[in-house]
């Protein structure tokens, strides 16, 4: 289990993990870097819980008492971000392909329509949250020799692209095997939990199987973006 950034582009500022290696089943503490330059499909950073059973991990996310840097995405409001591109949707925007006069047309017509839609930031919400096994064996000097990544994912492709570049090898060369998913709905195209358990594995240089709660697939998703848009149209006799 992992303790993830709660705001994207935070940090752990600091980090008491005292209570929780306390816990029965509890293996190992290991701090998780924030991505590097854009998030992509990188892990978001944090401190992950290792144990025996995914429940003492849990609990030992759980005890954890962290005090996080949030970063500069600290003061983001999405309400007030929304009532932006209301506004904005509200003015005259610039033509970019023009047929006709659409405005004159609007001007003339005997009733217009008009209608706004805005939709918020939502998650994807697969049925079955984030999971991923990874394999990693490195040499004496760190150098990983292989890597195996068993994972329900929608595109192999990518995992073998985000995990070979954060292992420092070809995305070729790492073996990816796909399981069965409990839906997808496209989060499960996007494999920053494999890096995640890629970079556990290795630290460990043991097995290490990473899964989401159910709470943390909706904190930490890939949201669908915000929008607000206006439309205005004309009806005559013919329709």
């Amino acid at each position: 289990m992992i303790a993830r950034t709660p705001v994207g582009g935070g940090r752990v500022k600091s980090c008491d993990a005292t209570a929780a290696r306390k816990l029965p089943g509890v293996v190992e503490i290991v701090p998780l870097p924030r991505y590097r330059g854009l998030p992509e499909f990188q892990q978001l950073g944090g401190i992950a819980v290792c144990a025996t059973s995914t429940w003492s991990a849990w609990q030992g996310r759980d005890a954890l008492s962290i005090e996080w840097d949030d970063g500069p995405n600290r003061s983001y409001d999405s309400q007030a971000f929304a009532k932006e591109l209301e506004a904005t949707a509200a003015r005259p925007g610039t033509s970019l392909r023009a047929a006709g006069d659409a405005q004159a047309v609007l001007e003339e017509a005997d009733r217009v329509i008009q209608a706004d839609y805005s939709v918020p930031h939502l998650a994807l919400a697969s049925m079955e949250t984030t999971c991923a096994v990874a394999d990693v064996q490195t040499d004496n000097s760190g150098r990983v020799t292989n890597c195996h990544i068993l994972a329900a994912t929608q595109n192999p492709q990518a995992v073998q692209e985000a995990v070979g570049r954060a292992m420092r090898m070809r995305g070729e060369d790492v073996l990816v095997n796909v399981t069965l998913l409990g839906s997808g709905f496209g989060r499960k195209s996007k494999p920053d939990y494999c890096v995640e358990a890629a970079r556990l594995s290795r630290e460990l240089k043991r097995p290490v199987h990473v899964t989401w709660t159910r709470e943390d697939d909706p904190r930490h998703d890939y949201f669908h973006a915000i929008s607000d848009i206006h439309c205005e149209g004309v009806l005559n006799d013919e329709g």
